[in-house]
């Protein structure tokens, strides 16, 4: 939330109403995945940057070079990257050290952690 403060303002941040009621790593990564992972794309409109910026050292979003989706990658830019969240049924959605990796404080970038 103090991460969204600084990039948007106070009134974006992300109420405790999204986690009430979570019982265990199944419905946090459901409510996760489905509640508080869409409302950050349509926070930052798919600035993918923001939301890794929000995100810390999490492995949500999934960063690739642009040219693997080519089969002719001479078409892109080389240095072009393509960010995406995480599939659903990838196993990181359900780890305890994926969420805490959130608000860890630290000066890593997230695409140092995978």
């Amino acid at each position: 939330n103090e991460r969204i403060a600084v990039l948007l303002d106070r009134e974006h941040q992300i109420g405790h109403t999204y986690f009430l009621n979570v019982r265990d790593m199944d419905e946090l990564s459901q409510r996760f995945r489905h509640q508080v992972f869409p409302l950050l794309q349509e926070y930052f409109f798919d600035d993918w940057s923001k939301i890794r910026a929000v995100l810390g050292k999490s492995p949500f979003v999934d960063e690739r070079p642009a040219e693997s989706r080519f089969d002719v990658p001479d078409l892109v830019e080389e240095d072009r990257r393509v960010y995406e969240r995480l599939p659903d049924g990838d196993q990181r959605w359900k780890s305890p050290a994926a969420y805490k990796a959130i608000y860890e404080s630290g000066s890593e970038s997230p695409s140092d952690t995978a």
